[in-house]
């Protein structure tokens, strides 16, 4: 369980690199952890760190839309 380990809020940054590119990532948490994200494409189990993910999608993709972490989106 995540929440025995720390009790930070998950940051996670959202980066848009082009037209349809996005890079995701951790900013606060040192570990990977498995995270749901839907993209255009439909809902995908994703692992993510601090080293960002490149993803294709059409629209914002929506991280942990049922809300299993603590979690804050920084959209840049």
């Amino acid at each position: 369980n995540l929440y025995l380990l720390t009790t930070e809020i998950l940051d996670i940054r959202v980066k848009r690199d082009s037209e349809e590119m996005y890079h995701i990532n951790f900013v606060t948490l040192h570990m990977d952890i498995p995270v749901e994200i839907i993209t255009s494409k439909g809902k995908e189990k994703l692992r993510l760190s601090k080293k960002a993910i490149t993803l294709k999608s059409s629209s914002m993709p929506v991280i942990d839309s049922e809300m299993y972490y603590l979690t804050k989106i920084i959209v840049e």
